[in-house]
């Protein structure tokens, strides 16, 4: 009975807690929803702290609570405290109602926090718990733009098209992928290197981040990133596709080799095989090269780039027609990326619905279509047909596409092999480096000699010394040449630094003009002109603005710009700018700084109007771990808005910035060429931008009443124009300009200088606004690849006809320490021009000048002595300038001009005039704005060869007049005034 009893109460005892556990598991279970309405009434009010303890409180008791754990995740979002949501996430699991919206939740703090492989990890995984989940499918599309992966970025696209039609921007980030838009390098190499950073085993970013040091021209780094890359992925086949490019680019043709000898022989990688044949061309290899290239093709049918150079080793072969269908789809391809950004652009800008944009896509499918570019066409066409279903040439071009497509892509069952013998990796094919097979005749014996120290020509440009290198340390100085006293001998102006910060009653460093005495001596004139500015100069601009025949002034400073008319007695005084550009002095951490100047006749009026280039917003200091100061990288910072001034006629200016059509974000100025780029009689603005596309501004204003109603407007074109980028669709870091016809068509060309390891630039003017980049064939690549050139001219030195080309370079820093390989001073190059784009380096041939290394900056063109041979003057930062007299003993025959404007500007700025000689029509502009820093003299030097006289001389005036004169007599100088006979005398007697 003893034991029964115990039992009894034992047991009972059990049932008792038992029943207590339940009422309390009961209790906790059905207090839940109370709890929690309590703490969504505390976030309500945002009582967090109470919010956060009621949720712990339910959570301690349960901790899958998901109504609970989606609340606490609220909370974290309320207190910005994205890291303590994510514990709480990870407790939701892959199944039920909220697990789709707890992995976005969970990727989008990873991607917030740049950790973009566990980004997207979870972005994938919500994409498979729910198709339809728009948020994750388009921050999985901002990753894969990032980090460049086309491939992916396609394949998702695809996706989205079995469930849902593509929008217009999902078709052009489709034609684009892969593509790094010039303005937003700098900003998404930033968000790639954060990636790295935050993650170094992400080897998505690292070849990302590989790829973006390419894609700015930064070869070294990209070779290192790629070795690292391939450390922790030795069999990375894209890794060694971008170490070989590098190496390339470098010109390091074994290492290249030996690269890309290490890829398996399977691989069927677009960049390998890319840099299969861009190797063999480098090796003139030329046949092996199209192979390669025809591969790469195969696989990447808009390739622009590999179809540009299979078009060069198919006419090295002998397949001249083919060739030449190829480099036409190239050309034509390499507006592609411009063509589709600039329609997201006309969208974004207009808000039109983009069904109303089916003539553009029309052009875009068919240009597609006619280059074996199948799939990007039938989707393009398909957009039209399904905006315009009555569009029948849209329903047959689609037709073809699709055939075409279908056809490819049944047929492309095998993929492109490397075609990588033993003959073409092991043989060690000797490297061919592009050398000629002979010596090369140095050509006519071209001359100058610095005459600077013998004419009391005295000047050094003063960078300011401040040891933080701020970038506009490395931009200065320009000149000006000028007859400010109307004695008919040209005058110089030098624009010049300061101490920085800007002190306004520091003295010591001032701009400086000196007056020419009879073509003998020079003598500094600055007080007694009444000029002298003291702050932190960098360019300026000298011409007639005021129409009353004596030349005007104007100084671009960081800081405040000014302009000065001539009296006309000698001396000059101040005009006040409207206050957009006269801001006071900027502080030492911000400010924007005003590099080149132009004048021209915008509306054609009569008088000229005034085009500021600004390059950055703001300045700083970048020092490396050890504190040691370098020069910022520009794209660091944004381009500050050029300005544009219309002259009112009455000696004031007027804002035009915003409704000319010039507000362009991130143009980065520093050159400048106002001339009519499309022989309308209207003159285009060029401007050269540093790491930021160039700009071309377009003058429609004879569109909105002209010279009627004074109305400036500008459309800005360059990318679609060929000529904002460089033949890679690459922006490079312009710096100077130079304007001629180079090729003598009838079209006035542009030739840019650019940075360090980048080719300077030779766009070829082909008609219609459509520039070709055409540096290659000229001869000067490799000439200044290693240079960084600043201000150039174009000039006929020896006068046979042929333009000739002069280039002052320069570093911007002295990168010794860290590469003894790469100068600091640089040597200026003359390059003699011998018809047909070809060009000769003369420079060590032409004189003690150009044996020397120089900071060179600005340069102007002018004839100093009136000897009517063309002259030059160099600016040097931190070493005097040099006065280059043309000494060339030649034999050939000129005419000097001299333009004199009346209805039209006084300077005759963007009169444009034909010389016919010899069976030979030659076109030339007195341009606006000379390129870099500087201004021209305005007179005119045409070199005749042996000709005796001009058989036709036909000139077009701003106004619109023409005149035509014939059989005007060689060696002469000729005064032209509008509406009146030349007044024609010999050189001589000048």
């Amino acid at each position: 009975m003893r034991f029964s009893l115990t039992r009894v109460i034992v047991i009972g005892s059990i049932m008792a807690a038992a029943c207590a556990a339940l009422v309390v598991w009961r209790y906790c279970h059905d207090s839940r929803p109370a709890l929690l309405r309590t703490a969504q009434a505390a976030l309500a009010r945002r009582d967090l702290e109470t919010a956060k303890k009621i949720c712990n409180q339910i959570l301690q008791r349960d901790p899958s609570h998901q109504p609970t754990l989606l609340l606490r995740i609220e909370i974290a979002r309320s207190e910005n405290d994205p890291a303590s949501a994510l514990p709480f996430l990870r407790r939701i699991p892959d199944h039920g109602p909220g697990a789709a919206l707890a992995r976005y939740r969970e990727g989008m703090i990873y991607w917030q926090f740049g950790r973009a492989r566990e980004a997207e990890q979870m972005l994938l995984k919500t994409l498979e718990l729910d198709p339809d989940a728009a948020g994750a499918e388009s921050t999985l599309k901002q990753l894969y733009t990032l980090q460049l992966r086309r491939d992916d970025l396609r394949a998702l696209l695809r996706s989205r098209r079995t469930t849902h039609p593509w929008t217009l921007f999902e078709l052009l980030d489709f034609l684009v992928a892969g593509e790094v838009p010039p303005y937003l390098l700098a900003s998404w190499l930033q968000k790639v290197e954060g990636f790295v950073r935050n993650d170094p085993a992400d080897l998505h970013s690292l070849l990302a981040l590989a790829a973006y040091y390419a894609a700015a021209g930064r070869h070294s780094a990209t070779a290192e990133t790629a070795r690292t890359l391939l450390r922790r992925d030795p069999k990375n086949v894209s890794a060694h596709a971008l170490l070989a490019d590098a190496l390339l680019h470098q010109d390091q043709l074994e290492e290249a080799r030996a690269a890309l000898r290490e890829v398996p022989s399977d691989a069927s990688d677009v960049g390998v095989l890319r840099s299969h044949g861009r190797l063999a061309l480098a090796e003139s290899e030329y046949s092996r090269a199209a192979d390669y290239l025809e591969d790469c093709l195969r696989l990447t049918p808009g390739d622009s780039s590999a179809m540009y150079q299979l078009g060069m080793a198919l006419e090295r072969i002998g397949s001249t027609d083919r060739a030449a269908e190829v480099i036409r789809c190239a050309k034509e391809l390499s507006r592609l990326a411009p063509t589709v950004q600039g329609i997201m652009q006309n969208h974004s800008a207009t808000g039109r619905d983009p069904r109303e944009l089916p003539e553009a896509l029309l052009k875009l499918g068919e240009l597609m279509l006619q280059c074996a570019a199948y799939e990007e066409a039938t989707y393009c066409l398909e957009f039209v047909v399904q905006s315009d279903p009555s569009n029948e040439r849209a329903q047959a071009l689609f037709t073809k596409a699709r055939g075409e497509f279908t056809r490819r892509d049944s047929t492309l069952a095998r993929k492109a092999q490397p075609r990588m013998a033993e003959s073409d990796i092991h043989s060690g094919t000797k490297l061919l480096r592009r050398e000629p097979s002979g010596p090369v005749s140095p050509g006519p014996a071209l001359q100058f000699k610095d005459v600077s120290a013998t004419v009391g020509l005295s000047f050094q440009y003063f960078t300011g010394d401040t040891g933080k290198k701020y970038l506009f340390e490395t931009l200065g100085g320009g000149v000006c040449a000028l007859d400010y006293d109307g004695d008919g001998w040209v005058d110089l102006y030098f624009s010049q630094g300061s101490r920085f910060p800007v002190s306004p009653g520091d003295f010591t460093f001032r701009d400086q003009l000196f007056r020419n005495w009879g073509g003998e001596r020079f003598e500094t004139v600055t007080d007694l002109a009444g000029l002298g500015d003291s702050g932190y100069t960098i360019g300026c601009a000298a011409a007639d603005f005021d129409n009353d025949g004596f030349a005007d002034l104007f100084i671009g400073n960081y800081g405040r710009d000014r302009a000065y008319r001539n009296n006309g007695d000698g001396t000059f005084s101040e005009i006040v700018l409207p206050d957009a550009v006269a801001a006071p002095a900027p502080a030492a951490a911000g400010g924007s700084m005003t590099s080149s100047l132009g004048l021209a006749d915008l509306d054609r009026d009569g008088d000229l109007d005034l085009y500021l280039v600004n390059y950055l917003a703001t300045i700083d200091v970048c020092p490396d771990r050890r504190g040691k100061m370098f020069v910022c990288n520009p794209m660091m910072f944004e381009g500050e808005q050029d300005v544009l001034y219309e002259n009112l006629g009455d000696g004031r200016f007027q804002d035009v910035t915003e409704s000319s059509g010039i507000k362009v974000p991130d143009g980065k100025g520093l050159g400048i060429i106002i001339a009519d780029l499309d022989n309308d009689g209207w003159p285009e603005i060029y401007i050269a931008n540093d790491t930021s596309a160039n700009f071309l501004f377009h003058n429609v204003s004879q569109d909105t009443g002209g010279a009627t109603d004074s109305k400036i407007r500008f459309e800005e074109c360059g990318v679609f124009a060929g000529c904002g980028l460089d033949r890679h669709g690459k922006a490079q870091a312009g710096m100077g300009l130079a304007c001629w016809d180079f090729d003598d068509n009838g079209y006035l060309d542009l030739y840019v200088t650019n940075f360090y390891l980048e080719t300077n630039t030779l766009y070829l003017n082909e008609g219609d606004l459509r520039f070709v980049d055409s540096i290659r064939p000229t001869s000067l690549v490799a000439d200044t690849t290693s240079l960084l050139g600043f201000g150039t001219q174009a000039l006929d030195v020896d006068l046979d006809g042929h333009v000739d080309l002069f280039v002052a370079n320069g570093h911007i820093d002295d990168y010794r320490e860290q590469d003894p390989n790469v100068m600091w001073k640089m040597p200026p190059k003359l390059y003699h021009g011998r018809g047909g784009l070809q060009f000769v380096d003369v420079s060590q041939a032409a004189g003690p000048y150009f044996h020397g290394a120089y900071l060179g900056r600005g340069v102007a063109r002018l004839d100093w002595n009136r000897d009517g041979l063309p002259d030059l003057v160099v600016v040097h930062q931190n070493e005097p300038a040099a006065l280059l007299e043309n000494v060339t003993a030649t034999q050939a025959n000129r005419v000097v001009l001299d333009f004199v404007g009346t209805l039209s500007n006084r300077d005759a700025i963007n009169l444009r005039y034909w010389v016919i000689c010899g069976g030979k029509r030659r076109v030339f502009e007195i341009v606006g704005g000379d390129g870099y820093l500087a201004s021209n003299e305005r007179r005119q030097i045409v070199g005749l060869a042996d000709a005796a006289t001009v058989e036709t001389l036909e000139v077009l005036w701003p106004s619109g007049r023409r005149d035509r004169w014939s059989e005007l007599p060689a060696n002469s100088s000729i005064k032209i005034i509008e509406g009146r006979d030349p007044i024609i005398a010999p050189i001589a007697a000048q």
